[in-house]
């Protein structure tokens, strides 16, 4: 077995998982416009769709403009079709790279892309837009929510192509989580996202994509990564912010995932589980959960924090956002009951070889950014003081139903629930946190929810 075959063996292992088990190697095109290319928003769209495109296509056709490069990127470079090709060979060394026109699976950016291709990506405020025409793409310094959501519905475009599935034109904010005419431009932001002091626990999947927009978008107050693994090679198919060489491939020494990840966007890291984890030591305003192993998800639920958000990606092709909102959502332990389920959502299937060996950790890389993208917003919503407003507590964006790409619900506590503490108790707990003002309203002490 040759270098290259062991590296895709591993690095693809995942992405079988999740039913692509073939068109890794047909060649896909994306066209870059060049109002697209002139504002720093659409530099790091594209570039965070090649990330994404790197990570299951093998043969990229990159038709994009040659201009200065208006901030750094991942890999260091100068100009933008430079970044993306240099950008391309970290995620994937053996990468075939050219800037052929010929190819049937192909996405074109910008109001400017050409006439003549299947599919076209572009964005309004925090909306993104699919469609079978050029789309106009609203120009800006610095990235917005809606034009990474459109890096990764692209993505998802383009392999749905690969793969010969039906699709059908998006309208999808990446603000309120809606679509068509339902879909919020939502708030200007400005200035980088201040949710306080945030504990991350995990840094896999979502937990580095999740980094990999901080960088982006810039953050205030500390954050401290919390994860004990190493990075493995297979972690590379769906974790933006990681590439091989993290990974030791080929002679090197594999790197902490906190630590990869905390250098993104510059917070703090420690090498060690939740668990042994010496708490007094950091007092965090909010924790983020974003692990599912040793029980994790349980020792945080029963904090009785008033507010904990999380995300996660499941083998149905969804990408799903949880608010926790200690007086009226369910807990984390009944809404996940076990650390080896997954969310499964009726608006999506997906025939899966070998399911019951797939491992949870299994996701693709527009899945794991969008869980984290997702994520990023409702902490935009909880600075602004929109994150409560919602009486939705669950959202997923589903990338395998053509009917639907996006679908709320409400999840209640199981009848007996005694995961949640009392509310004078919580109160008593986490009195003078930042978001303590959160946990108002009186809960019964049955603990029951309203019904989905």
């Amino acid at each position: 077995m040759t270098d290259e075959e062991r590296f895709y063996l591993e690095r693809d292992r995942r992405t079988r998982e999740c039913g692509v088990m073939h068109g890794f190697d047909l060649p896909v095109r994306v066209v870059v416009g060049r109002d697209m290319a002139s504002s720093g928003r659409g530099q790091a769209t594209v570039l965070a769709l090649i990330n994404m495109l790197a990570r299951i296509h093998r043969h990229l056709h990159l038709d994009i403009p040659s201009v200065d490069l208006l901030k750094p990127s991942l890999i260091p470079a100068k100009r933008l079709d430079e970044a993306a090709a240099t950008l391309a060979r970290a995620v994937d060394p053996y990468i075939r790279l050219d800037d052929a026109a010929s190819s049937s699976h192909a996405i074109g950016l910008g109001a400017d892309a050409p006439l003549g291709l299947p599919w076209y990506a572009g964005a309004e405020g925090h909306i993104a837009i699919i469609g079978r025409h050029p789309v106009h793409f609203e120009h800006g310094d610095s990235l917005s929510l809606g034009a990474a959501l459109t890096a990764c519905l692209a993505a998802a475009a383009v392999l749905r192509q690969v793969l010969g599935y039906d699709q059908r034109p998006v309208r999808l904010s990446a603000w309120n989580y809606r679509e068509g005419n339902d879909a919020q431009h939502g708030p200007e932001l400005s200035g980088p996202l201040d949710v306080g002091n945030v504990l991350q626990i995990g840094a896999g999947g979502v937990g580095s994509c999740l980094a990999y927009w901080l960088r982006e978008f810039g953050v205030v107050g500390n954050w401290l990564l919390l994860d004990r693994d190493n990075v493995v090679l297979h972690n590379t198919n769906r974790c933006l912010g990681l590439l091989p060489r993290d990974a030791g491939w080929r002679d090197g020494q594999a790197r902490n995932k906190a630590v990869a990840a905390a250098e993104l966007f510059g917070a703090s890291a420690h090498a060690l589980w939740y668990d042994q984890f010496d708490h007094e030591s950091f007092k965090p305003d909010l924790i983020l959960p974003l692990a599912n192993e040793r029980d994790i998800r349980h020792y945080v639920a029963c904090r009785g924090e008033p507010v904990i958000l999380h995300a996660t990606t499941s083998l149905t092709w969804e990408a799903q956002l949880h608010r926790h909102l200690a007086p009226t959502d369910d807990c984390i332990t009944c809404r996940m009951p076990d650390p080896k389920s997954q969310v499964q959502l009726s608006c999506a299937t997906v025939s899966l070889e070998k399911a019951g060996e797939s491992s949870t950790d299994a996701a693709l890389p527009f899945l794991s950014a969008t869980a984290g993208l997702l994520l990023l917003s409702a902490l935009f919503r909880l600075q602004l003081g929109q994150l409560a407003v919602e009486p939705h507590n669950f959202w997923a964006v589903c990338f395998r139903d053509v009917r639907r790409h996006s679908r709320p619900a409400i999840y209640a506590c199981r009848e007996g629930c005694t995961t949640t503490l009392p509310a004078g108790v919580r109160r008593k707990i986490h009195a003078g946190r930042r978001w303590s003002h959160l946990d108002v309203t009186p809960m019964a002490d049955s603990n029951q929810r309203p019904d989905r």
